[in-house]
């Protein structure tokens, strides 16, 4: 409710602006999606596959319509929300190949490369300005590979083991917290 009121809620004072910015339906996708994978319902191929092309679908949809193109949840909430579905909620493969240990790595990174991508990628710009490499192509390349590499390290080599060296004192089981979202 209070990301529909947004456009009628003045910006000042911050607070009431901030907690009805309709970026919050999508936090509220989120949710859902979570609460339907811990039910148990997954999709078949053909469902998934459906909800990408509906996700596809709908973001297009929303160039064609510029009333829709000026609210965010309309334009990129309901696309992503959809897109998100197809693989959160599509079967798990029955064979695990390298593409699949390489994306599930990347993912396990996610959260620390979020964290820590700010600094990395800034250190690359800096480092390409100093080597006189200018601030094109090669610069984003070079802070995109330095942001990945750097989380996937800190991941590996910080966050990891300090999680399971946490997870031991304070009596949590790994297995026990996957079941929990993992049925």
């Amino acid at each position: 409710m209070l990301a529909l009121a947004h456009t009628f809620i003045p910006p000042k004072p911050f607070i009431p602006h901030f907690y009805s910015d309709p970026i919050i339906l999508e936090f509220l996708a989120g949710i859902i999606l979570e609460r339907i994978y811990r039910s148990g319902i997954r999709l078949p191929w053909w469902g998934s596959l459906g909800l990408v092309f509906g996700g596809v679908a709908a973001f297009a949809l929303t160039l064609s319509m510029p009333l829709l193109g000026d609210h965010r949840f309309a334009q990129f909430g309901i696309p992503a929300a959809l897109i998100a579905a197809a693989f959160i909620l599509g079967r798990e493969p029955q064979r695990i190949g390298r593409v699949r240990k390489a994306l599930s790595a990347a993912g396990d990174a996610s959260y620390t490369l979020y964290l820590c991508h700010p600094f990395t990628a800034e250190a690359a710009l800096l480092m390409s300005g100093t080597l006189g490499v200018g601030l094109g192509w090669p610069a984003l390349i070079a802070s995109f590979v330095l942001s990945i590499a750097t989380a996937m390290l800190f991941y590996h080599y910080i966050e990891r083991p300090v999680t399971e060296a946490l997870q031991k004192y304070f009596g949590f089981s790994r297995e026990r917290e996957a079941q929990m979202v993992a049925p």
